[in-house]
């Protein structure tokens, strides 16, 4: 049971002994052996856009990953990821979760490809894995890395175009989603969710069946190109209900949202939806943003949620439904 979640500042107690073993190996990092702790927090923390840790079911951090524009101006949009797993949870997946999980989120930062510069040929394990996930052999650098063992050997680069379609969500214990696991360890400000979803027309025609909101610029071409839209839109409140996907998993309770819709989300439209959560105060009162944005990188909707969270009972209790079987999280036959 991983749960993948942003870094906090707190967590490099933890972290930095992770790093340090496998910088300190040489073997498949361009980093020197004998980097410092503060030069490797500038390195994996300070200079990347983004890091996340992967927990374990106690809570615990094993493996890490970071997020960068792999060159600027001309050549952000491609991006650059970095992982390292804990020694004892290597071959549990945990390197495989978070490189679906970084290609969830290079997509939310509006990235359309993502490049691995220096990925050591001796380094078997993660060719597989990239290439499992996707990743083509862009190119093979001659005598690239010197290994401490081996000496001179090749490094390759690996590359891949970031399609909606090839995000899937990472699997789970039991069938669980993993906002619901993560809600189990506890929920914490800063705490970001993407979920990710296309849009069709079926969509739309089932939701103004369950609303009876027939307006016609969902249905009729010559009123919403009257509006002018370039064809039909789907309901702004079924593009906004991303927002339930979060909500639901980890048992938030709503108390209020509100909504401004930015632009049209069409037919066809793969959004990507996060909720960040932004306060938690007493009695688990807390607050959250949601920004949903499209394919094109353009934001077409944002939200401010109030609720509360699930509190220690109730964490105990989703603990127990999933140990059950889940049932009253029906997963089974949903599009990710």
């Amino acid at each position: 049971m991983i749960v993948i979640r942003s870094f906090e500042e707190a967590d490099w107690k933890t972290l930095w002994p992770i790093l340090e073993t496998v910088f300190r190996r040489g073997d498949t990092y361009a980093f020197p052996p004998e980097i410092s702790e503060v030069e490797a927090h500038k390195a994996w923390i300070e200079t990347p856009l983004k890091v996340f840790v992967a927990m374990d079911s106690r809570a615990a951090i094993v493996g890490s990953y970071y997020i960068k524009s792999n060159q600027p101006g001309p050549g952000s949009h491609v991006c650059n990821c970095g992982y390292i797993v804990a020694e004892k949870a290597r071959g549990k997946g945990v390197a495989s979760l978070m490189c679906l999980h970084s290609q969830q989120e290079a997509q939310h930062l509006g990235f359309r490809y993502m490049q691995y510069n220096l990925v050591v040929s001796t380094n078997e394990a993660a060719i597989r894995l990239w290439r499992k996930h996707g990743f083509e052999i862009a190119g093979r650098l001659p005598n690239a890395f010197d290994h401490p063992r081996l000496g001179l050997v090749d490094a390759l680069v690996m590359y891949k175009e970031l399609l909606p379609e090839d995000i899937q969500s990472p699997p789970t214990d039991r069938g669980s989603h993993p906002f619901r696991l993560q809600a189990i360890q506890g929920l914490r400000e800063g705490d970001a969710f993407t979920v990710t979803r296309r849009f069709t027309q079926a969509d739309t025609a089932l939701f103004g069946d369950m609303t009876r909101d027939y307006n016609p610029v969902h249905y009729d071409l010559r009123w919403s190109t009257g509006k002018g839209f370039r064809g039909l839109i789907c309901h702004g409140l079924l593009v906004g209900s991303m927002i339930c996907e979060f909500g639901g998993q980890v048992g938030w309770l709503a108390t209020g949202m509100t909504f401004q819709f930015v632009k049209p989300v069409y037919f066809g439209d793969t959004i990507h939806c996060t909720i960040t959560i932004t306060e938690i105060g007493e009695k688990e009162r807390a607050a959250a943003t949601a920004v949903l944005i499209n394919q094109d990188g353009k934001q077409v909707c944002r939200a401010h949620l109030t609720g509360r969270l699930p509190d220690a009972m109730e964490r105990r209790l989703l603990q127990k439904i999933i140990a059950e079987g889940n049932l009253t999280n029906r997963l089974s036959g949903l599009e990710p």
